[in-house]
């Protein structure tokens, strides 16, 4: 069940490639604006969320294989 949709981009200089976050029961799932499904977080691997109003980033900290990495995603008003 798809709770709320965000659209974002993954590069500050790169909005022409857009993509949608589904925030849904069990976790996040990105797809591209085709669709397609090209990532799911399930909240057991993410460590930490913040967003910065100011400059319009999303960061997301996920554990995986016993590493963390941050993912920054930017979202632009439309």
């Amino acid at each position: 069940m798809c709770r709320k949709t965000f659209i974002v981009h993954y590069g500050k200089d790169a909005p022409e490639y857009l993509h949608s976050i589904e925030v849904r029961e069990n976790g996040l799932i990105i797809r591209t604006s085709g669709g397609v499904v090209t990532d799911r977080w399930f909240y057991e691997e993410l460590v930490n969320m913040t967003y910065s109003p100011k400059n319009k980033v999303l960061c997301l900290w996920r554990r995986t294989d016993g590493l963390t990495n941050m993912q920054k995603l930017y979202t632009k008003r439309v």
